[in-house]
């Protein structure tokens, strides 16, 4: 009796322990939405929505659901050590490496150094993303795109030692800890967007709506690297007001804009704007004008070729039709030929034939014997 009453007991807790798992099995939403545009192509855009408070019993859920070993105001991370974070981040870094994006990047960028574009003596980096966090996909992006920012700098700045701040409210000691081993510093809001100057470059991939505001307040960077600003108004995402579109636009006003070369989703949509120096503008302008200006003496040209060309055209009809008037007025003075019958009948005219002779003569041999089938 009482080993009957033990089995059924752990049945019982078997039960409601897999009652409680099925109850924890849940699906978490990222900051990542796919947006079709009027094209029909779609594309991988960040929600701009504001993130809902979430419970400490929704972190241990998304805990469970990406295998984090603890959370931190709901979001789940796994636990390093400083030598984990450097190994993991030297394995995403050799994945990029292996890819084409560097070279693309290297061939961009060094063109433009050659253009004479603005030299940059800081880089402000914002909402990179932790390197600790649990979930898998969010953890090779910010990598990737650590490893990208490195080869950026190594392009611009060459030798020369350039300093980097970061600024993410998401991350950990541990994500403070790697980033200042590797020599950078880390900074809290608002200090980050203070560190903006006309010679920085701001890297801010896949970030929401209001870190590019607070951007587009302060002074505007040399190189901003960060997602399609156009998106915000094309896709009327609910943040998107017609106000922010307008100080999107303000922002970039004056730059050039190039696709960031792409690998998986971890750049998509990325754009390179690079803010033109007054010379550069001044050549652009010129060269447009002479690019216009070259047009319409193409066109100018066009218009007095054609009359001439047609002209010629009509002149060598006209020559064709006078030789053919030529030979057969050739033809008439030669007299008659065994094969023109006409002429033959003409000469007759021309010694005095009359025309009823002549449509006697012209009669078919069989005129006669026709006439008479025809009488009754």
């Amino acid at each position: 009796m009482r080993r009957a009453a033990a089995r059924e007991g752990v049945e019982v807790v078997k039960q409601k322990v897999e009652q409680k798992v099925e109850q924890k099995k849940v699906i978490v939403p990222t900051k990542r939405m796919e947006v079709v545009d009027d094209d029909g192509w779609t594309h991988v855009v960040d929600a701009p929505t504001r993130r809902s408070p979430v419970s400490k019993h929704n972190g241990a859920q998304e805990n469970l659901q990406h295998g984090g070993d603890f959370t931190v105001n709901g979001v789940a991370f796994v636990k390093r050590t400083l030598q984990e974070m450097q190994d993991e981040l030297g394995y995403w870094r050799k994945n990029w490496e292996k890819s084409t994006a560097p070279e693309q990047l290297k061939v961009l960028l060094n063109k433009k150094k050659g253009d004479g574009s603005k030299k940059i003596s800081n880089v402000v980096v914002l909402g990179l993303g932790s390197l600790q966090i649990a979930r898998l996909e969010g953890r090779r992006a910010s990598h990737t795109q650590f490893a990208a920012l490195e080869t950026v700098v190594s392009i611009l700045a060459g030798e020369e030692k350039i300093h980097i701040v970061f600024q993410d409210p998401i991350y950990t000691d541990m994500d403070k800890q790697l980033l200042c081993h590797l020599g950078h510093q880390v900074v809290e809001d608002p200090a980050g967007f203070e560190s903006i100057g006309e010679d920085t470059l701001v890297y801010a991939i896949h970030c929401y709506g209001d870190v590019y505001r607070k951007v587009a307040e302060g002074i505007k960077p040399a190189i901003l690297i960060c997602t399609d600003l156009d998106n915000f108004g094309k896709f009327n995402l609910s943040e998107t007001t017609e106000e922010a579109t307008k100080v999107f636009e303000d922002i970039v006003d004056g730059c050039e804009k190039i696709d960031f070369p792409q690998l998986r989703y971890d750049f998509s949509d990325t754009k390179i704007y690079l803010r033109q120096t007054e010379e550069q503008l001044k050549r652009a302008e010129i060269a447009k004008l002479e690019a216009i200006a070259a047009t319409a003496e193409n066109l100018e040209t066009e218009d007095n070729t054609e009359p001439g060309e047609s002209a010629k055209a009509g002149e060598d009809l006209k020559s064709e039709e006078n030789m053919k008037i030529e030979q057969g007025v050739k033809v008439e003075k030669s007299g008659k030929t065994e094969e023109s019958p006409e002429t033959d009948e003409t000469s007759k005219a021309e010694d005095g034939t009359t025309s009823e002779d002549v449509g006697q003569n012209l009669k078919p041999e069989n005129s006669e014997k026709s006439d008479d089938i025809a009488k009754p």
